[in-house]
Order: C-alpha cells, then sequence, then structure tokens
C-alpha cells in the first residue's frame, strides 16, 4: 500500500501550486520575468500579437586578426660568404600596407624583418622593452581601419602572450659594391 504514495509523489510536485488567492495572483505571460525577449500584447480590438522589446539590443563589431607566419627556412646549401649580400637601412614613412607583409623574422635583440610581397624587406625596429626573440612563430595584429602597420600605433601580439609596438621602420636596400 506505501507503494502508490511513493509512485504519486514526482506527479503531486509536477502540479501547479494555486495560491490561496486563486488564478487571479498568477503572473501573466511575459510579466516578472526579466529575461523575456519578447512579450504578447493585445492589440486595439484584435488576437494577440507578437511584439519585441526595443530595450534588449545585441551590438555586433566586426573584428579581423592578421597572422603573420615565420619566413619559411630553404633546404639550399648556405651560400658562401663571396656571394652574401649587404643591405643598408634607408629611412621610410611611418606606415606599411599590413597585407604587403608575407612573413616575419626575429633579426638582432629588438629588430623584426618584415619580408614583403611584393618583393624587399622592412627592417622594424621594436619599443624599447621588447625582445625579437619572442615573435620567432609570427605574431598576430588587429586590422585597422584604412589597413596600414603604423609606428606605436599597432600592437604585435606574439603567439607566446607578447604585445609590444613598433618604434620604427626602415627598407633594407642591397649595397652594390
Amino acid at each position: 500500500m506505501q507503494f502508490l504514495p511513493i509512485m504519486l509523489a514526482p506527479l503531486a510536485l509536477m502540479l501547479p501550486a494555486v495560491s490561496a488567492g486563486g488564478a487571479q495572483d498568477a503572473p501573466r505571460l511575459g510579466e516578472g520575468d526579466p529575461l523575456a525577449a519578447s512579450t504578447l500584447q493585445p492589440a486595439a480590438a484584435g488576437p494577440l500579437v507578437w511584439q519585441p522589446e526595443i530595450g534588449r539590443q545585441v551590438r555586433v563589431e566586426r573584428r579581423v586578426v592578421l597572422r603573420i607566419a615565420p619566413r619559411r627556412t630553404s633546404s639550399a646549401p648556405p651560400p658562401d660568404n663571396r656571394s652574401r649580400v649587404r643591405y643598408r637601412r634607408v629611412a621610410m614613412g611611418d606606415c606599411m600596407p599590413m597585407e604587403d607583409i608575407g612573413a616575419v623574422r626575429p633579426s638582432g635583440e629588438n629588430r623584426l624583418l618584415f619580408f614583403r610581397r611584393s618583393g624587399g624587406i622592412v627592417s622594424a625596429r621594436l619599443e624599447r622593452s621588447c625582445s625579437a626573440r619572442a615573435y620567432y612563430s609570427g605574431f598576430y595584429v588587429e586590422r585597422s581601419e584604412d589597413g596600414q602597420m603604423c609606428v606605436a600605433r599597432e600592437r604585435l601580439r606574439s603567439r607566446s602572450g607578447v604585445t609590444c609596438s613598433i618604434a620604427s621602420l626602415e627598407r633594407l636596400e642591397p649595397v652594390t659594391e
């Protein structure tokens, strides 16, 4: 006989609780729920009409992050010292197109070499406290609205989490002897 109350107890919990005041005290659809996405409102002379709440809007921002990979090393034998090309640094503007950067390689203590898709090499000196070695596996940079990477504006984030900005840009030109 005790089997029946045990089986009916879960069903009793699922029934709606009826208060002493009756159904008049029950909340209406859309009331009391701060997370309700919409409410049903009666039209002037018609059935219930769905009307979205205006106050709850979502703003989506577009954000593009570029990944610049390190330059691949070739399997060719190293050149002899007589055919080694020497470069000199030539001043250039404070900005360069982000899309023109094909690869990156650390050079020295605080310099990165950007290998351009259009040909040529750009040397970027990092701010004083940054080490170029942190960028051995490339970096991420958020795309700016004008598509340019500028001195002291963009922040380069290495894959290890280090974030630095560029202090200066210089174009490298081969020296003819």
